[in-house]
């Protein structure tokens, strides 16, 4: 199972998916993709504590965290 952390107001939202269910993974690519029109930037857990930057969803990954751009001034 793969799950998301989107930032919200609450601190973040958990979404999950099962790699055996067409359903929730459709889901989870859907709001990746809304995530990422809303230019929010997603990274991938990668190894132990590791994450990378990914540009696409992956419903083989287990973890999935969102962070908001960084704004400079």
């Amino acid at each position: 199972m793969g799950t998301m952390a989107v930032p919200d107001a609450t601190g973040h939202t958990a979404t999950s998916w099962r790699t055996d269910d067409t359903a929730s993974i459709a889901s989870a690519a859907q709001l990746f993709d809304d995530l990422r029109a809303r230019r929010l930037v997603p990274f991938a857990r990668v190894g132990a504590g590791d994450f990378e930057q990914v540009r696409t969803f992956d419903a083989e990954v287990d973890e999935i965290m969102w962070v908001r751009p960084l704004q400079g001034g």
